[in-house]
């Protein structure tokens, strides 16, 4: 198996990895959510740039493995689409840091991620955090499931004290600690659904 992180480009359906920047037909792709396919099972047709280096190790997939809402790649143009919105709000109170939280709801992530980051518009609050990146990981949602993956962050994004990896993705869970870095006080935060 050859599984690899990937973007699908809304314009022509080209799957693309996720050092790309910009789809074969010109379309943006750097903000689109990453989705892991296994490119074995991938018809060629619908095969964009592939970047060897892209390409996850079998034994580093465990629980960052989004391939479960890919087992018909015919259904992959439904990703993105209505039918990913999620029921619920998903909700990150900070932990440690005063009475802080905020809100996401589906339809913030409607048409692109949720990014957290200092560069992301949380006001203050994250801005003067000089450890947590511009641009640190978003949260989106697929077939009503909420996640979250790392940016490319330059001290990572952690899920109950487990390192996402460069580019990691893995679902959100009611009570999960999402924390942005790897320091002791890095800023961390509660996961609920309302």
């Amino acid at each position: 198996m050859s599984e690899i992180a990937c973007r699908k480009c809304k314009e022509c359906g080209l799957i693309s990895d996720v050092t790309q920047t910009t789809c074969v037909c010109g379309a943006e792709l750097s903000s689109l959510p990453h989705i892991v396919v296994d490119l074995d099972e991938l018809p060629p047709e619908q095969i964009g740039v592939i970047n060897e280096e892209a390409q996850y190790a079998g034994k580093e997939q465990n629980n960052n493995d989004l391939s479960d809402f890919l087992e018909d790649f015919s259904n992959l143009e439904e990703i993105g689409e209505e039918n990913s919105v999620p029921e619920s709000n998903i909700k990150l109170t900070a932990v440690r840091y005063g009475v802080y939280s905020f809100t996401i709801t589906p339809e913030m992530v409607k048409d692109a991620p949720y990014m957290l980051g200092r560069a992301a518009g949380q006001n203050d609050f994250l801005s003067k955090d000089e450890r947590v990146s511009n641009n640190h990981c978003t949260i989106f949602s697929n077939n009503g499931v909420w996640y979250v993956q790392d940016n490319s962050s330059t001290n990572g994004t952690f899920i109950n004290d487990e390192d996402l990896g460069d580019g990691g993705c893995t679902t959100l869970e009611e009570g999960d600690r999402l924390k942005l870095g790897h320091s002791v006080d890095s800023m961390e935060f509660r996961v609920s659904f309302e």
